[in-house]
């Protein structure tokens, strides 16, 4: 799985990197996931629609010479200051909203009653 995942955890690494004060020459981020498609396909209502696994890899090269405690520091801040690791980690509300009018091309989404 690429997209939306990997560039939030690529930012969220970028963003943090001067913290402990890390340079970094190269970052490369891959989000794959394990999902049994029965669920989203109707076929058996035991099995649910959302993923079962998620792995994010993270992989960082740092500027030459960078102190291993300040890159161990930066892992440690990323991994709690990553905001969709946290979200899918913890159990949050979300409202579904839902809109019943239709307009030309099709049904307007997320627009309220």
């Amino acid at each position: 799985m690429t997209g939306k995942w990997a560039r939030t955890a690529d930012g969220s690494v970028r963003m943090v990197a001067n913290l402990p004060g890390v340079e970094l020459d190269a970052i490369s981020v891959e989000v794959t996931g394990r999902v049994d498609v029965r669920g989203t396909l109707l076929i058996d209502p035991d099995v649910r629609v959302g993923f079962e696994h998620m792995t994010c890899q993270v992989t960082i090269r740092p500027t030459p010479g960078t102190d291993p405690a300040k890159l161990r520091s930066l892992l440690v801040i990323v991994e709690l200051t990553y905001v969709n690791l946290d979200t899918l980690r913890h159990a949050i509300t979300v409202d579904m909203l839902a809109s019943d009018q239709v307009e030309a091309g099709g049904v307007r989404h997320g627009s309220g009653p």
